[in-house]
């Protein structure tokens, strides 16, 4: 079967329910070459010079494993309490670095992600919406990543809600229910090292 990526699939299955699929990339079309590439059809620097099979092997008593080559990209179990512990492959040129590691609970809504790092996040899902919990770190990058104009709903350490409003010249500032400058109970303003996780509301109303 070839997918509309380009890549052909195979698959088999055992007689134990075991699944195995096995895609690998098709031929490029002809044509030339794109900007960078060698003209004579040698692989670019630091590739291979064939496509690499990707495996992935899901036993539904056990798990999941996905190889490509001699490389384990994921590798995921089933836990006694019925949910799945995942560990993700670094990415290609980082060899020496840690896996990520993922845990989902059985029900499936919570996620736990920890990051090569050592940075951790929690997702919480509930009817209305999800609760990530997370490091300074990745919070940082979560306000960082705002835009003037953009709000998010955030709650800090204390269990506050607030809103996270980046200004125009670049100030990050964090709002009450009533849009107005939100204070901790001993009169400072709240701080970025005080947030302590991010709201997604699912109707977009806070």
């Amino acid at each position: 079967m070839l997918l509309s990526t380009g890549e052909a699939v195979g698959h088999t299955l055992g007689e134990d329910g075991v699944l195995t699929l096995q895609s690998t990339a098709s031929d490029p079309p002809s044509g030339e070459p794109p900007a960078g590439e060698p003209v004579d059809g040698e692989p670019a620097e630091g590739q291979p010079d064939e496509a690499t099979p990707r495996l992935a092997v899901i036993n539904p008593a056990v798990g999941e494993v996905i190889t490509e080559g001699d490389v384990t990209l994921v590798e995921s179990t089933f836990t006694e309490t019925g949910g799945m512990s995942m560990e993700i492959a670094p990415p290609p040129g980082e060899p020496d670095a840690e896996p990520a590691e993922v845990a989902i609970s059985a029900d499936g809504t919570q996620q736990a992600i920890t990051s090569p790092t050592g940075d951790s996040a929690t997702a919480t899902t509930s009817d209305t919406g999800v609760l990530i919990a997370m490091g300074e770190g990745p919070m940082e990058a979560t306000l960082e990543n705002l835009d003037p104009g953009d709000e998010q709903p955030l709650v800090a350490a204390d269990g506050t809600t607030v809103v996270a409003a980046p200004a125009e010249n670049g100030e990050m500032v964090f709002l009450d229910a009533d849009g107005n400058p939100a204070v901790k109970e001993d009169g400072t303003d709240y701080t970025a090292a005080d947030m302590a996780a991010m709201v997604v509301d699912f109707d977009g109303e806070e």
